[in-house]
């Protein structure tokens, strides 16, 4: 059913403060900017290499991206996917209870909106391109060819956080067709990590074991939902380096070997939580699992 990440939408408070920011830590620029009238929001695309970061601002403060503003604040929102089958995505996932709040059908593209509320605090867009050379309408019609960052090359998994690890799992399987290919406890969080079609993106579900842990607390807090968003990274050293010259912080770093991580402070990049990731290993995406591309 699903085909790969395409973008992840972040609420900010100020788009133009949030671009410069963006700018400074990742490197990333606008190409495209939109006002979306008909929900109150005005959008900034930044690209990266096969996915966008989407920045989107409030100004219709009756909208329901402003409410979601004032009660939760700054950070992640919504979650873009490519489907290759949006008619039976559409079908499948509202006999299993999922609402689907609005569809735009263009003439070279459709897409829908999925309420939160039946996928685990997740408010998902899930996107079919039927004609064209872009492969991802909705990041605005120059993404592709548009200058990109050189420190961040793409997004390459999604992380959401949930209470009952189990039934998110199930959820997961049941609504979207997908396995763990590796599951363990990692950093006080049990971790599973699902490939999504062929592994060129990953989504990963964490649930907190400890309950003193800050996670739990943000769980808590804030409720489930998109909780970090990994980039794969060029040179792990540079954007360290970059991140920290733009004002961000990393909170922490980790070397398994064949994959090498660091953390940013969600405080420095509008409220959401992002990491680096750099392989130097044969292994596509070592969170995986050892052998999980070898079964694809």
């Amino acid at each position: 059913m699903l085909e790969r990440v395409r973008q992840v939408s972040i609420l900010v408070e100020d788009i133009d403060q949030a671009a410069k920011n963006y700018a400074s830590i990742f490197g990333l620029q606008v190409c495209h900017r939109s006002e979306l009238k008909d929900y109150g929001l005005i959008s900034a695309i930044l690209p990266l290499e096969n996915s966008v970061l989407e920045l989107l601002q409030p100004v219709d403060p009756s909208s329901s991206a402003a409410r979601y503003l004032e009660k939760k604040r700054e950070g992640f929102y919504l979650l873009g996917m490519e489907t290759g089958d949006i008619v039976t995505a559409q079908s499948h996932l509202s006999t299993h209870g999922v609402q689907v709040t609005a569809t735009v059908e263009e003439s070279n593209y459709t897409k829908t909106w999925l309420h939160p509320k039946g996928l685990n605090g997740v408010f998902t867009q899930l996107d079919q391109v039927k004609s064209g050379d872009n492969p991802w309408p909705s990041g605005g019609p120059t993404w592709q060819t548009a200058p990109k960052s050189p420190i961040v090359k793409d997004i390459r998994q999604v992380v959401y956080i949930v209470k009952d690890m189990d039934q998110a799992l199930n959820k997961a399987n049941e609504l979207y067709g997908l396995q763990p290919t590796n599951r363990l406890e990692l950093h006080g969080v049990d971790a599973a990590y699902m490939p999504v079609n062929n592994g060129d993106t990953f989504l990963e579900i964490v649930s907190p074991i400890d309950p003193e842990h800050p996670n739990q607390r943000r769980l808590e807090r804030g409720g489930e939902g998109i909780f970090l968003v990994i980039f794969d990274v060029y040179d792990m050293d540079a954007a360290i380096e970059h991140a920290t010259n733009g004002g961000s912080q990393i909170t922490m770093t980790d070397d398994w070997g064949d994959f090498r991580l660091a953390w940013l402070h969600p405080r420095t990049t509008n409220g959401a939580f992002f990491q680096f990731a750099q392989i130097t290993g044969d292994n596509p995406w070592p969170p995986g699992g050892s052998d999980w591309y070898k079964k694809r």
